[in-house]
């Protein structure tokens, strides 16, 4: 693939990735798995969307896991050298110091976190896709469930 088609498929799952329509049971993706990640005491989590697991192995998760996995592969079989793809990886980093990335606070309920895609090619082409945002664990006595 070339790079730049490895670049939109990273973006797409990096901007699909944290989008408040990523969600685990009606509530946010995102706020299950830094709920997750605290109880563990874990500062990331890496999905592996071309072997379909994970660092920690996947539980609470396991779900968006595949749907990532089964977008990556319908993207990859539309595309003739698709099947170069070596490397498929979402990181989600909690605890960012918001020093280091360098943007503005925002008046907002939760912690800095980055999201990481890489999409790398046997030919050696990467794409690397880097997103930030502000999350908080989960918590549903303050969120609403969707109903959809």
């Amino acid at each position: 693939m070339r790079a730049h088609e490895l670049k939109d498929i990273a973006a797409g799952i990096c901007g699909s990735f944290i989008s408040r329509n990523n969600e685990i049971e009606g509530y946010w993706a995102l706020g299950k798995i830094y709920l997750y990640a605290k109880e563990l005491k874990l500062n990331s989590i890496e999905l592996d969307l071309l072997k379909k697991n994970s660092r920690p192995s996947p539980t609470i998760y396991s779900g968006v896991l595949e749907y990532y996995a089964l977008w990556l592969r319908n993207r990859l079989l539309k595309n003739r050298n698709g099947h170069n793809v070596c490397k498929a990886t979402v990181t989600l980093n909690f605890h960012i110091s918001s020093d280091t990335v360098h943007l503005p606070r925002r008046e907002t309920w939760g912690d800095l976190f980055e999201v990481s895609v890489v999409i790398s090619n046997t030919k050696g082409r990467e794409a690397r896709i880097k997103n930030y945002g502000y999350c908080a664990p989960h918590d549903p006595n303050r969120e609403s469930r969707s109903c959809r």
